[in-house]
């Protein structure tokens, strides 16, 4: 079930289990606060338990409280954030007991962005909550919803720019927002994003894709440059650059959206993205920049050359094969 769909959906029906999971945070605090505010609207102290990842609580000791009965509300709202139990027999037989017979005056939330290997296993016994990136529609609604309680709009291009600068993520949204509602006397607008928003790493990333596939090589230059400067992040231009291509090739291979998303284990919208991509290049083209990427990151990770000279060495051999 997709975000946008889900608190219309609670006030049907409230499933005995959810997994909300996505790569937006922010979507999934918003999700689970639907959540609270159906199951626990009066007594949150006595009916709400939250398991952390770094706890050292066992499955029973979940299943136990799963198992308890509310008081003074009509259901109880137990929350794992993460999980590090692992998959071994005795685990796997007490989560799969109680979700064959769940407490139906209890709401089992697992909450995470990637499941690990044990709830992963029972998974269709969880209605998931997808809380990937909304569509840009949604995005500006929210945006201009919380502008509006500091009496404060965006022109339509800087909404764009904003939204790209943070590659359409709400929870960077909202936080840059936050900046610019301090900075704007009114009309936030595209001059005072290009001055005081940051674009996330991964948006960078894509523009450098992007700048390939266009074959716009001062710019493939440019921004790769830029890219370098972060030390932080300098380590992973090579894997994400790859993962990048990677998408586009299977997208290339399989025109079914859905079954290459499953294949690859990410979201529909990245495969979307991957095949608007995919179209400037022939399938010999991505094939050899994939060969490519993996040989170069093989080569540095093995310590036979440096990581500046694995970025620039691969840049220029990808150029090679655009030009």
């Amino acid at each position: 079930m997709k975000f946008e769909n889900f608190k219309k959906s609670l006030e049907v029906e409230i499933k005995p289990a959810y997994f909300i999971t996505g790569e937006d945070i922010f979507l999934m605090y918003r999700a689970l606060s639907f959540l609270e505010d159906k199951c626990v609207p009066n007594y949150k102290d006595l009916n709400y338990t939250t398991f952390n990842m770094d706890s050292k609580n066992t499955i029973d000791d979940i299943v136990d409280t799963l198992n308890g009965m509310p008081l003074m509300d009509d259901r109880r709202l137990v929350v794992l954030k993460g999980s590090p139990l692992k998959k071994n027999q005795a685990n796997a037989k007490a989560l799969e007991a109680y979700l064959k017979m769940p407490n139906p005056n209890c709401c089992f939330v697992y909450f995470d962005t990637t499941p690990n290997d044990l709830f992963l296993a029972y998974k269709s016994f969880f209605e998931v909550v997808d809380c990937s990136k909304l569509p840009k529609t949604l995005a500006k609604q929210f945006l201009l919803k919380e502008l509006s309680t500091a009496n404060k709009t965006i022109t339509d291009d800087a909404f764009e720019l904003l939204y790209d600068n943070c590659d359409g993520l709400l929870s960077e949204l909202m936080q840059e927002s936050k900046k610019l509602i301090a900075l704007s006397k009114g009309i936030i607008d595209v001059n005072l994003v290009e001055k005081n928003t940051e674009k996330t790493f991964e948006y960078q990333v894509f523009e450098l894709s992007d700048a390939i596939s266009k074959r716009q090589k001062e710019k493939v230059l440019t921004i790769v440059n830029k890219l370098m400067l972060n030390k932080e992040t300098k380590d992973a231009i090579i894997p994400v650059l790859g993962g990048q291509f990677n998408r586009a090739l299977h997208s290339k291979l399989n025109n079914d959206t859905k079954l290459v998303s499953s294949e690859l284990k990410v979201k529909e919208f990245a495969i979307i993205k991957a095949k608007e991509m995919a179209a400037s290049f022939t399938q010999k083209e991505l094939k050899k920049i994939c060969d490519l990427i993996l040989s170069y990151e093989h080569m540095f990770k093995s310590g036979k050359i440096s990581l500046d000279s694995a970025i620039g060495c691969l840049i220029r051999e990808i150029l090679n094969i655009i030009k």
